[in-house]
């Protein structure tokens, strides 16, 4: 089973390769049109961000959430992303990276998928209250 920290680990060697495919998927899918519109280099670290504040919230850093919503929702007010896109595009990353998770174990890795799923719920949940 992978630790929290090999689960990190995972997340931090394939992040360059997540970053790239993510962000050619926003900008191809049709439910993303205010995405499209950002600039590549701004996307990418945008998503960089959201996994790094994953990492070490799957490392024990239950605080990561507030943060990385603080980011998010700052990024989403300057560039008027609307929440139901910004949502969308988030519980499409969170599927992109269980998908990793799960593909990446030897053995069952229930705890951190679920901490990983329940991230961007969160994330989301802190969202919708906000606004």
């Amino acid at each position: 089973m992978l630790t929290s920290s090999s689960t990190s680990a995972l997340l931090d060697e394939q992040r360059d390769h997540l970053v790239a495919g993510f962000s050619r998927k926003m900008r191809s899918d049709p439910y993303l049109e205010v995405f499209q519109r950002i600039g590549i280099a701004e996307l990418e670290e945008l998503i960089r961000s959201i996994l790094t504040g994953l990492s070490a919230y799957i490392d024990g850093d239950d605080g990561q959430i507030q943060r990385s919503y603080d980011l998010v929702g700052n990024t989403c007010f300057q560039l008027s992303i609307p929440l139901l896109e910004a949502s969308y595009a988030l519980f499409l990353l969170r599927d992109k990276v269980v998908a990793l998770l799960v593909s990446g174990q030897n053995e069952d890795n229930v705890d951190e998928c679920t901490r990983a799923t329940r991230f961007f719920d969160q994330l989301v949940l802190e969202m919708l209250r906000s606004y």
